[in-house]
C-alpha cells in the first residue's frame, strides 16, 4: 500500500516544487557541463518520454493495488479454514 501511495505522489506532481528547489540549491555546489545541462532540458522537454513516464506509473500503480488486494484475498483464503 506505501508503494502504490509512493506511486500516486509521485504521479501527481506534489513533491515537483519542492524536489526542484533542492535542485536548485544542488547547482550552486555542483557545476554541470553545458552539455548536460542541453541535455537535460531537452530531456525535460521531451513529450513523448513525459506520456512514457505517465503511462508506467499508471501501470505501476495499478499492478502494485492488483497484487496487493490478490495477495490480501489468497491469505484471506487460507486464514479461513
Amino acid at each position: 500500500m506505501v508503494i502504490g501511495a509512493i506511486f500516486h505522489v509521485l504521479q501527481s506532481g506534489f513533491l515537483t516544487s519542492f524536489c526542484g528547489e533542492f535542485a536548485d540549491i544542488g547547482q550552486l555546489f555542483i557545476r554541470q557541463s553545458k552539455a548536460l545541462q542541453e541535455e537535460n532540458e531537452r530531456l525535460r522537454s521531451d513529450e513523448s518520454l513525459s506520456a512514457w513516464k505517465t503511462s508506467m506509473f499508471r501501470h505501476l500503480k495499478v499492478y502494485n493495488f492488483g497484487v496487493r488486494n490478490g495477495t490480501y484475498i489468497l491469505l484471506d483464503s487460507i486464514n479461513v479454514g
